[in-house]
């Protein structure tokens, strides 16, 4: 995150990205946490360091996100596209594709929890990720690159 802190995946494995359709099926770190999650959305492994596997709220709050507008960055993902909160274009909540209830053709998250188009309002990426609450994989983007 942009506060120094490191956004994991959601899954207790690495290669889990079931809750967006995707393969996996390792396990869901927030629900088999125990309620360890502090406040502002982190919590300490065993080894001491603190981590996100959810919004990290705090930072969101510090950054003036709202309910109404694109969310702000709040992280970087391991392969250079930009990580956003839970509002995506006009201020849409973003969810998967594959989410129950979502209605075409309203922005939406592909398999890897990113978003592939042009926001020129928001950054100069062509591809970007969201955090619509849990956290989908953060290394897997769909082969777009960035604006030259």
């Amino acid at each position: 995150a942009l506060n120094g802190i490191p956004i994991r995946s959601p899954a207790t494995s690495s290669r889990s990205t079931s809750h967006l359709g995707g393969p996996g099926g390792c396990g869901d770190a927030v629900a088999e946490s125990d309620g360890t999650f502090d406040a502002c959305g982190g919590r300490a492994d065993a080894l001491g360091t603190y981590h996100y596997h959810m919004l990290p709220y705090c930072l969101l709050n510090a950054l003036n996100a709202t309910d109404y507008t694109h969310s702000p960055q709040v992280g970087w993902s391991l392969d250079g596209f930009p990580i956003y909160g839970p509002r995506g274009p006009y201020g849409i909540a973003m969810v998967p594709c594959s989410f129950h209830g979502h209605q075409d053709p309203k922005p939406c998250l592909d398999p890897c929890g990113g978003y592939e188009g042009a926001l020129p309002k928001v950054d100069n990426f062509l591809y970007r990720y969201y955090m619509p609450g849990p956290l989908p994989e953060l290394h897997c983007s769909s082969g777009s690159g960035n604006r030259s």
